[in-house]
């Protein structure tokens, strides 16, 4: 009978705190991704409210509100799977080395965040092209994870 045998005890890995340290980071960029995928809306918004306050921006150069966003999913969602892939790496040397990659797109993901999320329509606008620039780079970034 299985209820009777040790098998249902066994625990299927020694837990040395890493599971729950990658888990938690796996879950919170799942959360942070939900929250972006939430703000859609307030981009469409942000984008229609460039093109009503400006009068020199076309409604394709405004779309970079959107594309913005749009980033900052994919992103996230990214983010969450590499602390899962992390997690199995066995060789110590490569694992330090993606951690410090992850590391550096993590910190330049939450950069851009609080850029895009936390600005006001005029800085938007106003630093439109240090956005785009930011954009090309992050996504240059996120192809060479």
């Amino acid at each position: 009978d299985p209820r009777n045998e040790k098998w249902h005890t066994v625990i299927p890995f020694e837990d040395d705190g890493r599971f729950l340290f990658y888990y938690e980071r796996f879950r919170n960029h799942g959360e942070a991704q939900k929250m972006a995928d939430a703000k859609r809306t307030i981009a469409r918004q942000k984008t229609a409210r460039i093109l009503e306050s400006s009068h020199t921006i076309t409604s394709s150069e405004a779309e970079f509100v959107c594309e913005a966003y749009e980033l900052l999913i994919v992103c996230r969602n990214v983010l969450s799977w590499t602390y899962i892939y992390a997690y199995f790496i066995q060789d110590e040397k490569y694992r330090e080395r993606f951690q410090y990659l992850q590391g550096q797109f993590e910190n330049h993901v939450e950069e851009f965040s609080k850029e895009v999320e936390e600005n006001n329509i005029q800085y938007l606008v106003k630093h439109r092209i240090a956005i785009l620039n930011k954009t090309k780079a992050l996504t240059k970034f996120l192809t060479n994870v």
